[in-house]
């Protein structure tokens, strides 16, 4: 009889333990219960949307069509990052789009900001010349940068495409800004100089 009192006690105990670590292993495979200010907090982290940071290339295809609409022989001639970024990773949240008609020898500026078409506007012709075909993307040319520029303390990067020459701009504290040239195609560095 004592035996199977042990037993039964040990069953119960098996059992409570069982339940527990049912209980215990639910809430934390389900997490544990929010409060009203995490919950408010992921909400509003929700309806917020994320910086707008994207790449050159992204920049330039949520351009293109807008730029075919202005005019069918619409090419482009010119990409920048507009005011600049603290990144180092190529994106930003403002990129400038430029495009050229030879029908209507105008240029015509589209502002892509957080990832969205901000407008457009025309302007006369500044001589730029055709951005080449498989330019390499922004994130690559920073990469490529990094290597000089990592030391020079930049506070800011500058990019811009125009031809085959990627241009990054550091700028630099108390100093004149380093600027590195980069071939669009191959991704060598073809230059580099201290100036505004």
């Amino acid at each position: 009889m004592q035996n199977t009192k042990l037993k039964a006690a040990a069953v119960l105990a098996v059992l409570f333990v069982g339940i527990g670590f049912l209980f215990m292993s639910k809430t934390y495979f389900s997490g544990h219960r929010k409060s009203k200010s995490e919950t408010e907090t992921e909400e509003t982290q929700r309806a917020t949307p994320e910086k707008g940071e994207i790449l050159a290339r992204k920049a330039y295809r949520i351009a293109l069509p807008y730029a075919k609409k202005w005019a069918n022989d619409a090419y482009l001639v010119e990409i920048t990052n507009y005011i600049g970024t603290k990144s180092t990773d190529g994106k930003s949240s403002m990129w400038k789009v430029r495009f050229y008609s030879p029908s209507k020898n105008q240029d015509y500026r589209i502002s892509i900001t957080d990832g969205k078409f901000k407008g457009g506007s025309e302007g006369a012709h500044m001589s730029l010349s055709k951005i080449v075909d498989n330019w390499i993307n922004s994130d690559a040319v920073m990469n490529i940068a990094n290597k000089y520029l990592l030391k020079e303390n930049c506070q800011n990067y500058w990019l811009g495409i125009t031809g085959d020459t990627w241009n990054v701009k550091c700028s630099r504290e108390n100093k004149e800004p380093l600027w590195i040239e980069i071939n669009a195609l191959t991704g060598e560095k073809t230059g580099e100089r201290v100036g505004y």
